[in-house]
C-alpha cells in the first residue's frame, strides 16, 4: 500500500527551504522581520512540514517523521517567541533563554545530522549547514555579536536554505523525467528522505511511482537498471557544477580529480603509486604547517593578554584547551574514519580548525577566546590531525617511520612559517583580526590539500617489496580492545607520556628559562625559540629513520638518554651558560619531535595497520596528559620555588624510569 503513496519529501524540504532563504534574508540584514515572514512560518514552514510528516509516518519512515514534524514545530514556536514575546501578560524572554533554545535544537540537528551519514550528501549537507547556523544564532544571542557575525549567520542560513530547495527539486524533477536531473550524491540518488531501513542492504523504496512502472513495462521510459548508473553522472563537469550550486562542490570535484590525477592503485596523481604517493607526504606536510600553528601561540598571548585585560595564567587557558582537545578529539577521529573515510574527516576537521581561529577573531574576553580557539580549534585539529598518518602509513609500509616522520615535520616545524606570519599581521592589524586571516587561509589550504587523501585497496604494497615476516613490522593486526591488554600498548602509552611531558614544559618555559636563568635578552630568548621550533621538526624524520632502522624500544631510549642529559644540564646551568641552554632545549625539542614519529610508527608495528586509526587515537591521549603534567609542574616549579629549574629534577627522573619501561615493555607482540 505504502509504494502508491506519494514521496512527501520534497514537500517538507520545499517548505523548510523556502522558509529559512527568507528569514535568513532578514538575518543577513537585506530587509526587515514582517507578516510574510511570520505567515510562512506559520503555514509553510510549520503546518506542511508537519503534514510531510504525517505523510512519512505513513511511509513507516522514522527518520523523516522526526525531522519533518519536529522542524514544523519549530517554525510555528519560533513565530509564537517572535510575535507573543513580552505580549498578553507573557513574560519576554531573554537572550539567555534563547541561546538555550537555540543550543538545543543545533544539538537535535547534530544528531540527525549523524542518522543522515547513510543518506545522499544533499541532504548530509543540509543538515550540517542546519546544526552550524542553529549553534551560529546561539553564539550571536549569547555574546552579543549583532555585527558581522549576524550578517555571516545569515548568509549560511541562506545557504543551508537553498540546499533543502534543490534537494526537494531533484526528488520531484528525477521522478517526473524518470532519470537523473538533478543529482543529490548518493549511493542509492534516487531515493526519498531516507533510502534504506536501518540494518537493511538494498534502498527501502525508490521514486518510481505506479505510474512510472506502467510507462517501463510499456517501453516508453529506459529500463530503472540503466537509470541507475548514476556514477557517470558523479564524475561529469554538469553534476560538479550542480552540486556547487549547494556548496558540496569540494566533494564533487574531489571525485572527479582523482580520476583526472590517476587515482588508483596503480596510478597516484597521474605517476606510478611507488612515486606519486610521496606527494601524500608533501600535502600532509604542507596541512600539518597549518595544523601546528598551535606551537605558534606565544606570539599572541602576551598582545592577547593586553587586548583582553587577561591575566598571564588566564591568557595561557586557550592553548591549554586547544592541546586537551585536541588529544580528546584525535580519539573520537580514530573512531569515526573507517565510516567517514580520510578524505571526508580531514575536511571535516579543516573546516572546524578555521572555523575555530575566525570565530577567536570575535572573542571580547579570554572565556570566548578559550572556546573557540582552544574548543573548537583545538577539536578541529584532533580531528584532522591523524588523517594524513593514517593514509601516509597505509601507503608507506616499506619507509613507514621516515614517511610518518618527513609528513609530522610540518606540524613541529609550523611555528618557523606560522609564527613569523602571524607577528607580522599582529603588528600590521591586531591578533583579533591576525585570528580570521589565518584561520580563513587554513580553512582554503587544508580543505583543497585533503582531497585526493584515500586509503589503498587492502593488501596492496610497494612493487617489489616483501613484508618482513618476524614479529612486529605488521604481523598482527590488533583491535581496540586486544591492543589494551598488551604489554607493548602500557609501555608505549607511559613511555609516550614521559616523552611529551618533557618536551611539552620544555616548549611552554623555553623564553622565561633563558631569561630568568641564562639571563639573556627578550629578543634573544624569542628569536632562539624559532631555531628550537626547526629542531623539532627535525625530530620526527630523524627518529623516524631510528625507529626503522633500528626498533621502537631503542629509539624511546635514544630519546629518554638525551632528556636526561639535558635535564642534568639545565640543573647545572646559571648565567651566563648560553651554549649549554641552547645545546639542552635544542634536545628536548628535537625528542618532542622525535615522540611524534616513535608513537605512531611503534603503533604500526606494534598492532598492525588495519585498525591504526583507533588505535593510535587511544595512545594519542598520552600527549594530552603530558601537556597537562608538564604545565603542571613547571608551574609549580615556579609558584613553590621561585624559579623554573626545579622542573628538571622530575624529568630527570622519569626519563630514567622511560628507559626502564621502554627495555622492559616495548617489546612487538607475537601472533
Amino acid at each position: 500500500m505504502s509504494d502508491n503513496l506519494a514521496n512527501p519529501a520534497p514537500l517538507g524540504l520545499m517548505g523548510f527551504g523556502m522558509t529559512t532563504v527568507l528569514l535568513n534574508l532578514h538575518n543577513a540584514g537585506i530587509f526587515e522581520l514582517g507578516a510574510g515572514i511570520l505567515a510562512m512560518g506559520i503555514f509553510y514552514g510549520g503546518v506542511a512540514q508537519i503534514i510531510a510528516g504525517i505523510m512519512e509516518f505513513k511511509k513507516g519512515n522514522t527518520f523523516g517523521t522526526t525531522a519533518f514534524t519536529s522542524y514544523g514545530l519549530f517554525w510555528l514556536t519560533l513565530v509564537f517567541l517572535v510575535y507573543f514575546n513580552g505580549k498578553l501578560g507573557i513574560q519576554a524572554n531573554s537572550e539567555a533563554f534563547m541561546t538555550a533554545y537555540l543550543f538545543m535544537w543545533g544539538l537535535f540537528t547534530f544528531f540527525m545530522w549523524i542518522g543522515t551519514w547513510k543518506a545522499n550528501r544533499c541532504l548530509q549537507f543540509i543538515f550540517l549547514t542546519l546544526t552550524i547556523l542553529f549553534w551560529m544564532l546561539a553564539a550571536r544571542d549569547g555574546f552579543g555579536w549583532k555585527g558581522t557575525w549576524a550578517v555571516l549567520t545569515g548568509y549560511e542560513g541562506i545557504l543551508c536554505g537553498l540546499s533543502a530547495i534543490y534537494g526537494a527539486m531533484a526528488q520531484v524533477l528525477n521522478e517526473m523525467y524518470g532519470k537523473v536531473v538533478l543529482p543529490p550524491g548518493a549511493k542509492y540518488p534516487l531515493s526519498s528522505s531516507m533510502p534504506f531501513r536501518p540494518g537493511n542492504k538494498g534502498p527501502r523504496r525508490n521514486f518510481y511511482t505506479t505510474e512510472s512502472k506502467k510507462r517501463e513495462r510499456r517501453g516508453t521510459i529506459p529500463p530503472r537498471g540503466d537509470l541507475l548508473q548514476f556514477k557517470r553522472y558523479r564524475v561529469s563537469t554538469i553534476a560538479a557544477f550542480q552540486a556547487a550550486i549547494v556548496a558540496s562542490g569540494f566533494i564533487q570535484i574531489s571525485k572527479f580529480s582523482q580520476g583526472a590525477m590517476g587515482m588508483n592503485d596503480d596510478r597516484l596523481f597521474g605517476m606510478p603509486a611507488e612515486q606519486g604517493r610521496w606527494l601524500f607526504i608533501v600535502l600532509g606536510f604542507i596541512i600539518n604547517i597549518c595544523l601546528g600553528s598551535v606551537y605558534a601561540y606565544s606570539v599572541f598571548r602576551t598582545p592577547v593578554q593586553k587586548l583582553l585585560n587577561a591575566t598571564a595564567t588566564e591568557a595561557g587557558l586557550p592553548f591549554m584547551l586547544f592541546l586537551a582537545f585536541f588529544a580528546t578529539l584525535m580519539f573520537f577521529g580514530g573512531q569515526v574514519m573507517a565510516k567517514l573515510g580520510p578524505k571526508l574527516l580531514g575536511m571535516i576537521g579543516g573546516a572546524i580548525v578555521g572555523a575555530g581561529w575566525m570565530l577567536a577573531s570575535q572573542a571580547g574576553s579570554i572565556n570566548m577566546l578559550s572556546v573557540t580557539y582552544g574548543v573548537i580549534g583545538g577539536g578541529g585539529v584532533g580531528l584532522a590531525y591523524g588523517v594524513p598518518l593514517a593514509v601516509v602509513g597505509r601507503w608507506f609500509p616499506d619507509k613507514r617511520g621516515l614517511a610518518l616522520g618527513l609528513t609530522l615535520a610540518g606540524f613541529g616545524g609550523s611555528p618557523f612559517v606560522s609564527a613569523n606570519v602571524a607577528s607580522a599581521l599582529i603588528k600590521a592589524v591586531g591578533p583579533m583580526p591576525t585570528f580570521f586571516y589565518m584561520g580563513a587561509a587554513f580553512l582554503v589550504i587544508m580543505l583543497l590539500c585533503f582531497i585526493p587523501f584515500r586509503f589503498p585497496q587492502e593488501g596492496w604494497k610497494p612493487a617489489g617489496w616483501t613484508p618482513v615476516a618476524a614479529a612486529g613490522s605488521g604481523s598482527v593486526d590488533l583491535a581496540l580492545g586486544q591492543m589494551v591488554k598488551t604489554p607493548a600498548f602500557v609501555g608505549l602509552f607511559l613511555c609516550y607520556i614521559i616523552g611529551c611531558l618533557a618536551g611539552l614544559m620544555a616548549i611552554g618555559i623555553s623564553a622565561p628559562v633563558g631569561q630568568e636563568i641564562i639571563r639573556i635578552e627578550s629578543a634573544t630568548a624569542a628569536t632562539l625559540v624559532g631555531v628550537f621550533a626547526i629542531f623539532n621538526g627535525l625530530g620526527r624524520p630523524i627518529f623516524g629513520v631510528l625507529t626503522d632502522k633500528l626498533s621502537p624500544k631503542m629509539a624511546a631510549v635514544i630519546s629518554f638518554v638525551i632528556i636526561l642529559l639535558c635535564s642534568l644540564g639545565m640543573l647545572t646551568a646559571g648565567e651566563g651558560s648560553l651554549m649549554l641552554y641552547v645545546i639542552c632545549f635544542v634536545g628536548f625539542w628535537l625528542c618532542l619531535g622525535g615522540w611524534l614519529a616513535i608513537a605512531p610508527t611503534a603503533t604500526t608495528i606494534f598492532f598492525g595497520v588495519r585498525n591504526y586509526a583507533k588505535n593510535y587515537g587511544l595512545v594519542y591521549f598520552a600527549y594530552g596528559i603530558g601537556a597537562i603534567l608538564g604545565g603542571i609542574i613547571a608551574g609549580q616549579a615556579k609558584d613553590a620555588f621561585g624559579s623554573y629549574k626545579v622542573a628538571f629534577y622530575p624529568t630527570a627522573g622519569l626519563a630514567v624510569a622511560g628507559i626502564i619501561i621502554a627495555i622492559m615493555l616495548m617489546k612487538p607482540v607475537r601472533k
